[in-house]
């Protein structure tokens, strides 16, 4: 089996059939450029007939038995130097380097046959298993998934019709928490739905002009007659935010009024629906909030 220098499994201990491969990968592994020479190869040839794999002989040269760090190869030191050097600490002694007597591999190795098991045993259990057809029982399931995925796809217009159902029902409820007809305070000069919106969105508009953030921040920049800061842009926001939410309520509160103590919004809002006459137009309406808005 053929190997590129990058894909040679690093644990497996060569034979002399596939001594080339895996010494090409020690050398594309460790950065070395030099070329294979024989004496280099018989070397590792050695090695590789007494059980050491590719990884263990990086690591040998990287690390002395005791753990201790090997010195790096020097920038002009031969490569069969650098490995017998090296190396040679994995002998107990000097003759036992000798008689080629080896310390056992700092990683341990597999034969070639052992990792092509260990490999085509991993790829039958990750591989997708082929699809074995339903049976009877499995049948019955999918069309009864089916059935109920057919039943939940409503139609469009049926889903329209429901939603517009929820929304009546849920105004429904909103009309039983306001007070009754009977309830309400009575004021003099009942107005027309057209000029409660005017007045209401009035009132809204001059509320958010009179927040003191928002009055504040504005006059500064018209004085300066600059552009607004990042922080100032992100507090005018939530001036703003602040302001429109205090309308809103104040326009429910005004809406729903039965004489108790109003907050300042709504008592602006009353006073906008209470003191325009009903037939203003809602350009005149605007006319006079922005008036009053100049006189501040």
């Amino acid at each position: 089996m053929a190997f590129r220098p990058h894909q040679w499994p690093g644990n497996v201990i060569p034979t002399s059939e596939n001594a080339e491969q895996a010494t090409r990968s020690l050398f594309y592994r460790a950065g070395w450029r030099d070329p294979l020479t024989p004496e280099v190869a018989r070397l590792l040839q050695r090695w590789y007939d007494s059980g050491w794999c590719v990884d263990a002989l990086l690591a040998a040269l990287d690390r002395r038995p005791d753990n201790s760090r090997q010195l790096p190869r020097g920038p002009h030191e031969d490569v069969g130097h650098f490995l017998q050097s090296r190396l040679r600490a994995w002998f107990t002694d000097h003759a036992d380097s000798e008689r080629d007597a080896r310390l056992a591999p700092p990683r341990p190795g597999l034969t070639i046959e052992a990792w092509l098991r260990i490999n085509r045993e991993q790829q039958r259990r990750t591989e997708p298993r082929a699809r074995r057809p339903l049976g009877e029982r499995g049948q019955r399931a999918r069309e009864h998934a089916r059935e109920q995925a057919r039943r939940r796809r409503r139609d469009p217009l049926e889903r329209g019709r429901d939603k517009d159902e929820r929304i009546s029902r849920a105004l429904g409820a909103l009309d039983e928490l306001l007070p009754r007809e009977s309830e309400r305070p009575r004021r003099t000069g009942r107005r027309r739905g057209g000029s409660q919106l005017m007045a209401a969105y009035a009132g809204r508009l001059d509320s958010v002009s009179s927040h003191p953030a928002v009055r504040r921040i504005v006059g500064r920049l018209a004085e300066e007659r600059r552009r607004p800061t990042p922080a100032e842009v992100q507090v005018l926001r939530n001036a703003l935010r602040e302001a429109r939410q205090r309308a809103g309520l104040g326009v429910l509160e005004a809406s729903a009024a039965d004489g108790a103590e109003l907050s300042p919004e709504a008592a602006r809002i009353l006073a906008y629906l209470d003191g325009t006459p009903e037939d203003t137009s809602f350009d005149s309406m605007l006319a006079l909030l922005h008036m009053n808005a100049r006189d501040r």
